[in-house]
């Protein structure tokens, strides 16, 4: 379990990155992705991170 919540928190850590870049640069990437699109995953991840750390308390 606490691999699976160091992975989502690397990964939401990293797409919080790509997401704050991507802004910062003002133009979306291959696909259509937009910066917002990578900021709400990221929040996904770290919400995901949370609940693991709570259930396993």
């Amino acid at each position: 379990m606490k691999t699976i919540t160091n992975a989502a928190l690397v990964v939401g850590a990293v797409s919080l990155i790509i997401g704050l870049v991507l802004r910062l640069a003002v133009k979306p990437i291959a696909l259509g992705l937009v910066p917002s699109s990578f900021l709400e995953f990221s929040l996904a991840c770290f919400l995901l991170t949370i609940a693991l750390n709570t259930m396993s308390k």
